[in-house]
């Protein structure tokens, strides 16, 4: 045993350390892929394309060729030509239609001996003449069938190998199987039998109906082969016109440029070293950063692609949208996006490179690198803090405004060079980017959302509306547990944001923590409202049963209504593998002490994630508290504090990032909530409700005598 878990101990550090360096090896790879786009981009922006002719425009003058070369589009379209002349090939396959035959024989012989089969009632001979014939019939259709003489079989037999001998004769090829399909039931249609023997004959035939003609894909490859090598080579000549002057130029002159040597294509190297320098440091700052203040994400493979595509998108429709004005680059969008989709601090890094990036591509110039990083940083503080889809276009009009004031600024410091545009037009192209970045913004969220499976605060404020099919489901059907769930919300969003982790999706959370109860609403104490419960009636375990199914069946209504993964793990986590103690109490009560505990706890998993855990904790005190008789502050504190320890020893909260400070502000919050949830009422003395009530009467009767 020892040498084996050795074994087993070493295997696992080699696999784990493999997934290491292959998760490396991954993100080396996109950083490249990042890298090359940026550098390609960045290159093609200093260095565009330069031909002597391009294509649609005329030419300037006429172009000869200045050697012998192979016209290579024209050769290829004549072989291709060539080639689709050559019919296909095909195998004639003489066991087809005898196979046919013989399953149509076995298929009638096993009507025969179900038919005689005493020992089988009609309905359990239609049932296995249908399984084992593998076709969907109307039961109307089996019986008929079963209650048919040997020689009305043996007929259908005769007409089925006709049909199949006349549908076969012609050829069928894979093809045509579904034309071939249609002429058997033509055909069985003429017959002179019942509809239900022909419905059964031609499903027979149909089923087991298969190609004779099968495409030989090697011999017509082949033969096509030979008759492409057979077509000459289109040649051109030396000295021969390829475009003449005024004659507008194709993709096949482009081409026949190329081959005799005379584009100006040459690549740049100088242009080429200094873009995929600026372009590695870019790549390695962000990397750089990546690793030291968001390791989350570095390793977080998806979120690193969606940070590249984000960026090189951002940097295709600046090169794009430049040819208008470079006011219009969209980095606004691109830190709004990353903002939304990963967090605020990273947006603000890709504002700086992408603002670098924006004054690169158009020829360093200093007023548009200011303007988009202006626009860029605003997109961050204007959605910092989402409540709502608008807030993405109050976002947009502040980095509007915020563009406007920096081209001004720009005019007024003298560094506005450009005689082609007046300050009015460029601050119309500044509006322009802020409204612009908005709806790129607000268009690209909701694919990006879906495409990455990320949880922005968007999304979670869809999912907290009380008009969700899920929640009025749990309101109606289970009112009590709606009401725990909302309390448990607020506890939670409290104390999530009083440790650092995320108070929105704490409380959405908890609003569908609890949704399996609207399975079974009245086995939960939430929804009984002194009805008699029916857990007096149950065993123990089938009441832990009951219970702990709320998990199971609250994951398949979150499926069902297509909740994401990240609501889902609250439904899944927030009881972790906690024990139910009540129950565990009386089994043991009533069996002597003679009770496994694993019986009667929940499957977990465990907490995951602080929210989650949060969740749990809260759903625990919720309850907890809720039972309480007399529920002072020093009951609430105590019963807080003991729930808090319970779940610390039962390891509830091992695999949490959550330190022994935190769970005690944690505490601190839930107790300082409760309080305020659960005060006690002042009880009045019957003497100073009937000096109240006195006070009351004399006051009205003052009011009488003086109107």
């Amino acid at each position: 045993m020892g040498l084996l878990s050795a074994v087993q101990g070493g295997l696992k550090r080699r696999l784990g350390q493999a997934f290491s360096r292959y998760s490396v090896l991954r993100r080396v790879v996109w950083g490249f892929i990042f890298l090359s786009f940026l550098t390609l981009i960045l290159y093609s922006s200093q260095v565009p394309e330069q031909y002597n002719l391009q294509v649609g425009l005329p030419a300037p003058k006429d172009v000869l060729a200045s050697r012998d070369v192979i016209d290579r589009a024209k050769t290829q379209a004549l072989r291709e030509q060539k080639a689709a002349s050559v019919p296909l090939v095909y195998d004639y396959n003489p066991n087809a239609e005898a196979e046919m035959e013989r399953q149509v024989a076995e298929a009638l012989t096993l009507v025969k001996k179900l038919r005689d089969d005493a020992s089988l009632t009609p309905e359990q001979r239609a049932d296995n003449l249908s399984r084992q014939l593998g076709l969907a019939l109307p039961p109307a259709v089996l019986q008929s069938l079963l209650s048919l003489d040997n020689g009305t079989l043996d007929f259908l037999r005769n007409q089925a190998q006709s049909i199949i001998f006349r549908v076969m004769e012609a050829g069928v090829e894979k093809s045509t199987l579904e034309k071939v399909r249609a002429e058997v039931d033509n055909q069985t249609t003429l017959l002179p039998i019942p509809k239900e023997q022909q419905l059964f004959i031609s499903a027979l035939i149909k089923g087991n109906l298969r190609p004779n003609r099968v495409l030989n894909e090697v011999e017509t490859a082949n033969r096509r082969k030979e008759a492409m090598d057979s077509v000459e080579p289109v040649r051109i000549v030396r000295g021969q016109l390829i475009v003449g002057r005024n004659q507008t130029v194709t993709a096949e002159h482009i081409q026949i440029l190329k081959d005799l040597g005379l584009d100006k294509t040459g690549l740049n190297l100088q242009v080429a070293v200094g873009s995929g320098l600026i372009a590695a440091l870019m790549v390695f700052l962000a990397a750089i950063f990546l690793r030291l203040f968001r390791r989350e994400v570095y390793e977080d493979e998806a979120r690193v692609v969606l940070i590249g595509l984000v960026v090189i998108v951002t940097i295709l429709l600046t090169e794009t949208l430049k040819t208008f004005s470079g006011y219009l680059a969209p980095v606004a969008s691109a830190t709004m996006l990353l903002t939304t989709l990963v967090e605020p601090k990273l947006a603000m890094l890709g504002a700086f490179l992408l603002a670098t990036i924006v004054g690169f591509l158009n020829g360093g110039d200093m007023r548009f690198l200011l303007v988009a990083l202006t626009g860029g940083l605003i997109g961050v503080y204007g959605l910092a803090r989402v409540h709502q889809r608008a807030d993405f276009m109050r976002a947009g009009f502040l980095v509007s405004l915020g563009n406007v004031v920096g081209i001004i600024g720009i005019s007024l410091a003298g560094m506005n060079l450009s005689p082609e545009t007046s300050l009015w037009e460029d601050s119309l192209w500044g509006i322009l980017n802020g409204l612009l970045s908005a709806i790129i913004t607000i268009g690209s969220l909701p694919f990006l959302e879906s495409l990455f499976g990320i949880m922005t605060p968007v999304r979670l404020l869809e999912y907290s509306n009380p008009a969700h099919p899920l929640l009025r489901k749990l309101l109606v059907e289970a009112p009590g547990t709606y009401h725990h769930s909302i309390i448990v919300a607020n506890l939670a969003e409290a104390a999530a944001e009083a440790v650092g982790a995320d108070p929105l999706l704490a409380r959405v959370g908890s609003y569908y923590h609890d949704i399996g109860k609207t399975r079974r609403p009245y086995f939960f104490i939430d929804n009984q409202f002194g009805m008699e419960n029916p857990h007096d009636r149950l065993s123990p375990r089938l009441s832990t049963l009951v219970i702990t199914s709320h998990i199971k069946d609250g994951l398949e209504l979150g499926e069902k209504y297509h909740l994401p993964e990240a609501i889902l793990r609250f439904v899944r986590e927030h009881h972790g593998t906690s024990l139910v103690s009540y129950f565990y109490a009386r089994a043991r009560e009533n069996q002597g002490g003679i009770v496994q505990e694993e019986d009667f706890r929940y499957g977990g998993p465990k907490p995951q994630s602080r929210e989650s855990a949060i969740v749990m904790l809260a759903d625990s005190v919720e309850a907890a508290v809720r039972s309480l008789d007399h529920p002072s502050t020093a009951a609430i504190e105590t019963m807080v504090k003991k729930i808090l320890r319970e779940k610390l020893e039962d390891g509830q909260l091992d695999q949490v990032d959550l330190t022994l400070r935190q769970i005690d502000v944690i505490g601190g919050v839930f107790v300082r909530s409760l309080t305020g949830i659960f005060h006690p009422r002042i009880d009045y003395p019957d003497t100073l409700l009937k000096e109240m009530e006195g006070r009351r009467e004399d006051a009205g009767n003052r009011k009488q005598l003086s109107g």
